[in-house]
Parts: C-alpha cells; sequence; structure tokens
C-alpha cells in the first residue's frame, strides 16, 4: 500500500510538474518585437544602432511578413528615390539578385518578375545574421503582464503553422516562452499584441463624422448583380448562400464593422524541387461556396464575347500573372478573396482565425476546382492557364490578414464597440 501511494505520489507530481504552465524559455532584452514583417526588421534595425539588446518573436516560419510571401519591395514603388533610410538600402537588396537600384522603372519592373518569396526572404535573413538579431519562431502571443499602462512581460505560445501555412486553433504548449523587455513593438498586422494588452481600438469604416470626411462610412451600393442570393433559387425561407450577409441597413456615412476582404497569394511552378499538388482541401464543401458558382454561371449568360468573357472569368480565376504570382482583381465583385467572413478575424480567438485562413484556402481551392467545371462551359481549363505547371510550396503557405484593426488614443468610453456586433456566417 505504502509503494502504491509513492507510485501515485510520483505521478501526481509528475504531471503537475509538466502540465504546469510554466515557460520552458525565458528571455531578456530592452526590445521585444512581435513579429518578423519588413516593418519589424526595421524597427530592430534602428533598436540595434542605438546600442539596444533586441528579440524578434515570430508566430510563423519565415521573416519578411507579406513581402516574404508574394509583395515585392519594388513592385508598387519601383522608384528608389521615392523612399530613404533603411527602406531604400533594403529596396535595393532584397529579390534583386545584384540588380543595379539605379536603373530605369521599366529594367526595374523587369526584374521584379524574376523574383521569389524566397529570394527576398534569404536576403532578409541576411541582414538579421549580419546585424546579429535573434528570431524566434512559431510563437504567438498569449498575453501580457502589465503595471499600470506599462507591458512588463509578454508571454508567448508555441504554435507552429502546419504545412500549408495555417495556424493551429490550439497551441501545442501554451506560455513556452516569456519575453521581459522595457519597450514591446507590435509590427504584426493584426495588432495582436496590443488587442492582448488592453489597447482600444476599433475596426471597420468610421462614419463621415468621425473625422470630417464627406465620403467616409457606407456608401452607395455599385457593381449591383442579379444573382439569386438563396440556397434554393427564388426561396427565401431556404435561408442567404454561405458567405452573404443580411444587409446592416445602414444608412450613407454611417459606420459598420466591414473590413477589406483579405486573400491569399499563391505562385506556380515548373520547378519539381517546390511542386505540390492542388489536392482537395479536407471536408472541401463545394455548396459552401455556390455564390462563385453561380457569378461564373451570370457571367456565361450574361457575355457573348469569348475574349471578354474569358477576362471577367480570369478576374475570378483568378487575376493577372506576376512571375508565377496570382493576385486578385479589385475591378471583379467576387474574386478570390471570399466576402462575408473578414469581419469575424478580428475579434476571433485563435479557433475562429484558423477556421477563416481554412475558409480562405479552401475558397481558393474551389476556384481551380470550378474552373474546368461545366459551370464555366470550360471557357479556362486548367492545362490552358496553367499549362504543366502545379503550386509553389512557397505559395501554399498562406501569408496572414493585413490591417485588421485601427489604433486611436483618447476613445470616447464603448467607442471601440459603437458599431454592433457582427453578423456571424
Amino acid at each position: 500500500m505504502i509503494n502504491r501511494l509513492n507510485i501515485l505520489t510520483v505521478v501526481f507530481c509528475f504531471l503537475f510538474y509538466f502540465g504546469h504552465a510554466s515557460p520552458t524559455k525565458e528571455i531578456r532584452a530592452d526590445v521585444c518585437i512581435y513579429t518578423a514583417t519588413g516593418s519589424g526588421i526595421l524597427a530592430a534595425l534602428a533598436d540595434q544602432r542605438e546600442g539596444k539588446s533586441v528579440v524578434i518573436v515570430e508566430p510563423g516560419k519565415w521573416v519578411g511578413g507579406i513581402l516574404g510571401a508574394g509583395i515585392k519591395p519594388i513592385q508598387d514603388c519601383p522608384n528608389f528615390d521615392a523612399v530613404g533610410g533603411t527602406t531604400r538600402e533594403l529596396m535595393k537588396v532584397l529579390g534583386m539578385k545584384g540588380k543595379s537600384g539605379d536603373d530605369s522603372g521599366s529594367e526595374l519592373r523587369k526584374a521584379m518578375r524574376q523574383i521569389s518569396p524566397l529570394d527576398i526572404r534569404n536576403d532578409f535573413l541576411a541582414v538579421l545574421k549580419k546585424h546579429n538579431i535573434r528570431v524566434l519562431y512559431d510563437h504567438r502571443i498569449g498575453r501580457t503582464e502589465k503595471k499600470g499602462t506599462d507591458i512588463t512581460a509578454a508571454w508567448f505560445d508555441l504554435a507552429p503553422f502546419d504545412q500549408r501555412g495555417l495556424p493551429p486553433a490550439q497551441a501545442e504548449r501554451k506560455e513556452n516562452l516569456v519575453v521581459h523587455a522595457l519597450v514591446y513593438i507590435d509590427a504584426s498586422y493584426d495588432g495582436e499584441l496590443m488587442a492582448r494588452s488592453a489597447v482600444s481600438y476599433r475596426f471597420g469604416r468610421e462614419n463621415a463624422q468621425d473625422f470630417a470626411e464627406d465620403l467616409a462610412g457606407v456608401r452607395e451600393a455599385t457593381n449591383l448583380t442579379p444573382i439569386d442570393p438563396y440556397i434554393m433559387k427564388g426561396q427565401k425561407e431556404t435561408g442567404l448562400l454561405p458567405l452573404l450577409n443580411t444587409d446592416h441597413g445602414f444608412g450613407i456615412g454611417s459606420g459598420d464593422y466591414y473590413t477589406q476582404a483579405y486573400n491569399f497569394r499563391f505562385y506556380v511552378t515548373a520547378d519539381s524541387q517546390y511542386k505540390i499538388s492542388f489536392a482537395r482541401p479536407q471536408n472541401y464543401d463545394p455548396s459552401q461556396f455556390e455564390l462563385v458558382g453561380r457569378y461564373a454561371e451570370y457571367l456565361v449568360g450574361l457575355i457573348a464575347d469569348r475574349e471578354k468573357l474569358t477576362k471577367s472569368l480570369q478576374d475570378i480565376f483568378p487575376g493577372w500573372m506576376n512571375a508565377g504570382e496570382y493576385n486578385y482583381q479589385r475591378d471583379a465583385l467576387i474574386t478570390m478573396a471570399p466576402v462575408g467572413v473578414s469581419h469575424l478575424y478580428i475579434n476571433g480567438d485563435y479557433a475562429t482565425k484558423r477556421d477563416i485562413w481554412q475558409w480562405t484556402c479552401n475558397s481558393l481551392l474551389d476556384i481551380f476546382f470550378k474552373q474546368a467545371s461545366e459551370r464555366c462551359k470550360n471557357r479556362i481549363p486548367v492545362e490552358q492557364e496553367f499549362g504543366n505547371s502545379s503550386l509553389n510550396a512557397f505559395a501554399a503557405d498562406c501569408t496572414s490578414p493585413r490591417y485588421t484593426r485601427r489604433w486611436t488614443t483618447g476613445l470616447r468610453p464603448g467607442s471601440e464597440n459603437q458599431y454592433g456586433s457582427p453578423i456571424h456566417f
């Protein structure tokens, strides 16, 4: 009996010790930067120049943020004279492979087509290595400790992304890392560290009165398209199709809680080293994306000219190619960026965020499946559009949503929630 009690005591102590959320890593630095985005890396370089110790905590598995996942530094700004400081220095290096920064804009645009996300990541890594800046991967912010309004410690959960670049719903280990710093910089796209530090924020469109902007807030409807919105066509009682919400009914100039539709960039490649298959998503349900199919049918029935029809369908399936990269088209009513779910991301927990990432990836793959379907009359067959290419492994990694929160000071009490609760899908 005594031996049995001793064994039980040992087992209990073992479980208590390893089940407790004590961190396996503890770091102290002058500055802690959350996420290794371009701005996070620039902040680290600036802090180090001031003689401060810096550590970057990155929830994903690469550096560079959206610059390391498809957006090219010179894509929207091929003129180096338009920027200065460290930004200018990096723009001349990232992905350029020795291309001169003094070349004309046209030459830079030609060079841009040869830039890959891998090149940009490697160049960022070289900069970080040169300046001996430490990056800890696979950790997302869990909580912070504060003294008054000052953050005194930030706790991070070990939560590695999967091979498709999707974040997990549940962390592999809670509070696996704690960082004590004098200054914390949130360089993420969704402001999660600040949100978990109880910093007030708002999201969606501000109303026209907030900042005396006549064109702010809800505007007149545009691009009206006669698509039956009900699950069973013509039968309102069957409910709305997935991705659709009931109209919020706010008047012109009113604020609302909606945000831009986020999307993932992806690449196609003929390089066997990076090929992965266009696999059907787990638990894929095409009825969840019926809206896309009905829009394609509408275009097929509306546009008789084959060239114009192909252009319109390409705006969904999806847009223009840039060095193997496909991007959504802003002038299309429906694109590879799914509508009706993005606004749920901001206040969602990590499980909700994972669901939205998965939804977006499934939406993208659903578009591929529809390309060669009868609904599109085979107007853009896969072999015509993509040849023998398949998804680039780097492309399959999804980039994180952008610009989801706006941080403000001096908010009126409760003003961050003034637009009401989101409508769930």
